[in-house]
């Protein structure tokens, strides 16, 4: 089964923008945790599961499960990034090793995708990158990419 790999700030939690509450976007905290959430993002990702496994690729890593929650997702695994990249995607080696031992397709939505994570993908047979805007975060014509590639129609 596809698996999609969800950064959470930067494409799910937008910053560096004054408008998200005029966009749809709410406040929502739990514990010490807060975010800005678009209800919409939830809608998306449980269509996504129907077809993939949702992974959280974050440094939220386990504190992720609140928006679990929140989205009404259930139980989504995370990747542990025990160490830090040395090129432009710091998340890199730990989606590489992640994906190490997987044969299925990947799709990796992030706001911090550089080119040494165009180059793994490039490499990697069936690996859609997906490159959010800090500050507008996972949209509709990136959700249908993602909806057609784990449904097979984008490969």
């Amino acid at each position: 089964m596809t698996k999609v790999l969800v950064d959470i700030d930067g494409v799910l939690n937008p910053f560096l923008s004054s408008d998200l509450v005029g966009r749809g976007f709410s406040r929502v905290s739990e514990g010490w945790a807060e975010w800005m959430i678009h209800p919409q993002h939830g809608d998306w990702l449980r269509e996504i599961a129907q077809h993939a496994e949702i992974v959280w690729a974050t440094s939220w890593e386990v504190e992720s499960s609140a928006l679990s929650r929140m989205f009404l997702l259930g139980n989504i695994p995370s990747i542990h990034f025990a160490r830090v990249s040395r090129g432009d995607t710091w998340k890199l080696s730990g989606v590489q090793e992640y994906a190490r031992d997987i044969d299925e397709p990947i799709v990796w939505i992030d706001d911090e995708l550089g080119s040494d994570a165009e180059n793994w993908a490039e490499q990697r047979e069936d690996t859609l990158l997906i490159r959010c805007d800090p500050s507008v975060g996972f949209i509709e014509e990136q959700y249908a990419t993602v909806l057609n590639f784990v449904r097979g129609i984008a490969r």
